[in-house]
């Protein structure tokens, strides 16, 4: 009898996790990881019992307690990662050292193959540290994995998520203040990207290299709440707020609260513009990817 290949998934207590633990279980042995023991009850509500069965919660940073965690490795499906930083989650240790982890943990598990999302953007980081460290976490794990699939995402959007709330709150407002209305979004949908990743580990460590993926609508954020509002037959009047005196309100706010409501590095990568070809990326990946009208209402009226 044939040994499942074991795979293991970090961060399975985010968004995607969630989204992938039920689309790979049946076909591998997984092995998800959460870091504390809320999260796991949290996920085992949504993935059910026989599922969470397979979820381990250990410390993402430190590579003996994967090790002890996980036993073999076949794959890794890096998902750890945030935009939002605190005074006990800082942007280095939440990304770096957690890569600096999973990579021992390839290196003793004898694991080759290594799939990481990233941030679509972060090729062209400039001197906004979310991107540095995206970039910073890539480069790392390239040189330090054989075979690493990056797949570089904007917003990801999936039924219910974080993400799809709030765009459902600011277009069930009577009146919605945006920052950076006019910045550009081109968001994918969350199983299109569940898809991306299940195909990457099926190919196996022959299929790598660095994927800039998007959903294939481009439009502003104040089209995209629009676009919203008319999922949920509403009318809000929508005004775009001026990006400099936001930003300067962030910085203020950091200066005495950590973490602050409004994040200015949040706000710059809000800023960011989204906008490229997707098609050879989703061509690559096996993927079709799913138009804009189609998931929207998925995600909103969830």
């Amino acid at each position: 009898m044939s040994v499942r290949r074991r795979i293991v998934i970090t961060g399975a207590n985010g968004q995607l996790g969630r989204l992938l633990l039920p689309a790979l279980s049946g076909t591998y042995d997984l092995a998800a990881i959460v870091r504390s023991a809320g999260a796991l009850a949290r996920l085992a509500k949504r993935v059910g019992p026989e599922i969470a069965a397979a979820v381990h919660c250990c410390d993402p940073w430190n590579a003996d307690s994967l090790r002890s965690a996980v036993g073999r490795c076949d794959a890794i499906v890096h998902l750890v990662g945030t935009i939002r930083e605190t005074s006990r989650n800082r942007f280095r240790h939440a990304h770096e050292a957690a890569a600096e982890a999973v990579s021992r943990l390839a290196g003793d598990t004898g694991c080759r193959h290594l799939i990481y999302i990233s941030i679509l953007g972060a090729d062209h980081p400039g001197d906004l540290e979310i991107l540095q460290r995206r970039l910073a976490v890539e480069q790392y794990l390239r040189d330090a994995i054989e075979c690493v699939t990056t797949i570089r995402v904007p917003m990801v959007l999936g039924a219910g998520d974080r993400a799809s709330r709030a765009l459902a709150r600011s277009a069930s407002r009577r009146v919605s203040v945006l920052f950076g209305g006019d910045s550009l979004e081109q968001p994918i949908y969350a199983q299109d990207l569940i898809a991306a990743i299940t195909n990457a580990i099926e190919r196996g460590a022959g299929e790598h290299g660095t994927f800039n993926l998007a959903g294939p609508t481009v439009l502003t954020r104040r089209e995209l709440v629009q676009r919203v509002a008319s999922v949920l037959n509403t009318s809000p009047i929508l005004l775009s707020a001026p990006f400099a005196p936001a930003l300067a309100f962030a910085r203020f706010g950091e200066r005495f609260k950590n973490p602050a409501p409004l994040q200015s590095e949040m706000l710059r990568l809000l800023d960011h513009d989204d906008n490229i070809d997707p098609m050879p990326a989703a061509g690559a990946l096996g993927i079709e990817l799913t138009s804009l009208d189609d998931f929207l209402p998925r995600c909103i009226r969830q």
